[in-house]
């Protein structure tokens, strides 16, 4: 699913230290997709353009994860649009390359199926490896088969790549919106060196998963056991984990504890 847990050229993004980094094009460098829908047109309206790379991708399959950020951007509204409110979030496909810091050397990439960038505010896929419908359905039941990935119901498997990726979208909001509350802080952030910045965002994903682990233990008595949610969450650093929750959270029926403490909390963020 690939997710966050990489290395982009500018740095920004660093879970694990790795010899390479992730080439996922330039998005400033891509026109709008030249599918004007309804679909594309109401995306347009909440701030989210989506570019002409993404007509690549099968109909059924653009329409699956263009319907779900629809969905998810409304659901969240309150949330979404403390960052759409002034910054434009795209949607994008690239046949990603992996290059060699000390080299150069690149090769494609077929690991990462998609990918958040923070800094530019865009959620890519993986030419290379995500875009059929009835492909990404069977990747998507073998991982949650695996325990690799987090559950979804039947019939929503296509949209979990979307839905983790818009996850990390989701917190990237929460944690912009509660440090701008400090005008003052927020600007010494910007500031800082990368290394620095991400000290910094780690600590509040930790905080965030803190969060939802308390109200899953004390609200819904949940176990050691009940807040694993999958192995690539699990193994993947806060920022997977929370990506895999929200996930399933939007898409598969449970009353597992940590599903419903996720609920709980973006109720409470979602608030007006």
């Amino acid at each position: 699913m690939g997710g966050r847990s990489g290395r982009f050229r500018d740095g920004s993004i660093d879970y694990k230290q790795k010899d390479y980094w992730i080439d996922f094009g330039n998005k400033d460098l891509e026109k709008e997709t030249s599918k004007e829908n309804l679909l594309t047109n109401d995306l347009k309206r909440l701030n989210i353009k989506v570019s002409e790379s993404f007509d690549v991708m099968e109909e059924r399959l653009s329409n699956t994860n263009l319907s779900e950020v629809k969905l998810l951007t409304e659901k969240y509204k309150n949330i979404s649009n403390a960052t759409l409110n002034f910054e434009e979030l795209t949607i994008r496909a690239f046949p990603m390359d992996r290059v060699s810091i000390k080299t150069g050397v690149r090769r494609a990439e077929y690991e990462t199926v998609a990918l958040f960038h923070p800094t530019s505010k865009q959620i890519c896929f993986n030419q290379r490896v995500l875009n059929d419908y009835d492909k990404a359905t069977e990747n998507s039941k073998r991982s949650q088969n695996e325990g690799w990935s987090s559950k979804t119901d039947k019939g929503k498997e296509a949209s979990h790549t979307i839905a983790h990726e818009y996850g990390h979208f989701i917190e990237n909001c929460i944690i912009e919106k509660k440090m701008q509350q400090n005008v003052h802080k927020w600007s010494e952030y910007k500031n800082l060196p990368v290394a620095e910045k991400l000290k910094i965002w780690n600590t509040e994903e930790r905080n965030i998963k803190k969060e939802i682990i308390n109200i899953a233990v004390k609200k819904y008595k949940a176990s050691e056991e009940d807040l694993k949610i999958s192995k690539y969450g699990d193994r993947n650093g806060d920022a997977e984990w929370f990506a895999e929750v929200f996930a399933e959270t939007n898409l598969h029926t449970t009353k597992k504890p940590i599903v419903q403490a996720m609920k709980d909390f973006l109720k409470k963020e979602n608030k007006q």
